[in-house]
């Protein structure tokens, strides 16, 4: 499955639950795509979706994917063969800048990400080890299934604004991950490889029910008492209404009932 793709640091597990309560017809527009396992699992399900980010090297991880992932694969394999762990000690801090061919950069991005403890680049933890086999199986096993993605990019930091274009028939699908106490004070440390929100205009965005919307976080105290309007899932991905057994809190503006 293309869910195995990429190591996601979030884990979620809402998948089941948005697969079992969004219409079939939903045409759903992603924002602040990263790892795709949400994403990809309702487009293999048959749900109308388009995948967008504004993180250049994740588009262009997925478009290299996408157009020639054979590609991809031999640089993939090219780069797992060949690197030492001077490399991956430099690469970590300047794979971006070091690489300037697509299919290079997109190949060692694919590779710090299976080689970090959690899925994230600037990971303290991170070993070739981490990586085998059974890893280029599976990503070959995918390549095939990656051709007909729905896949955008846009240049708008605030992901707010590219919203006024969408038609008013879109859900809009945002997962978000870990809500820490930082982003709710707005003191927000940016990396390569993190995403920033504005989580007080995206609550009003929501609110405002210009469209049908959905957040996806891990829950945590302060999501918790940052929205309303939640639904908590456990490591099942079931429905709780044991805060302690929460895994995933989906912040919505529809009607699930």
């Amino acid at each position: 499955m293309l869910r195995t793709l990429l190591k996601c640091p979030d884990g979620f597990v809402s998948s089941k639950f948005l697969k079992r309560t969004l219409e079939p017809q939903t045409k759903i527009k992603s924002y602040g795509l990263r790892f795709g396992h949400i994403e990809t699992d309702l487009h293999h399900s048959g749900f109308d979706i388009a995948l967008t980010t504004n993180r250049f090297y994740i588009w262009e991880f997925w478009r290299c994917l996408i157009n020639a992932p054979y590609d991809l694969l031999r640089d993939v394999k090219y780069f797992h063969n060949n690197l030492t762990n001077r490399d991956l000690s430099s690469y970590k801090n300047n794979w971006y800048t070091h690489f300037h061919d697509p299919y290079e950069r997109s190949a060692i991005f694919y590779l710090l990400n299976r080689y970090s403890l959690d899925g994230r680049i600037n990971c303290a933890q991170m070993s070739k080890h981490n990586f085998s086999n059974l890893n280029l199986m599976s990503f070959e096993n995918i390549c095939p299934l990656t051709k007909d993605l729905n896949l955008t990019f846009t240049a708008h930091e605030n992901l707010i604004n590219s919203f006024r274009n969408l038609d008013t028939n879109t859900t809009i699908l945002m997962p978000i991950g870990r809500l820490k106490r930082s982003y709710v004070l707005k003191r927000q440390i940016k990396t390569i490889d993190s995403s920033n929100y504005d989580h007080a205009a995206l609550k009003e965005y929501l609110e405002s029910e210009q469209h049908k919307m959905i957040m996806i976080f891990k829950h945590d105290s302060y999501a918790d008492s940052f929205f309303k309007n939640k639904i908590y899932l456990n490591k099942f991905g079931e429905v709780t209404t044991n805060v302690k057994l929460a895994e995933d809190l989906i912040v919505a503006n529809i009607d699930y009932e």
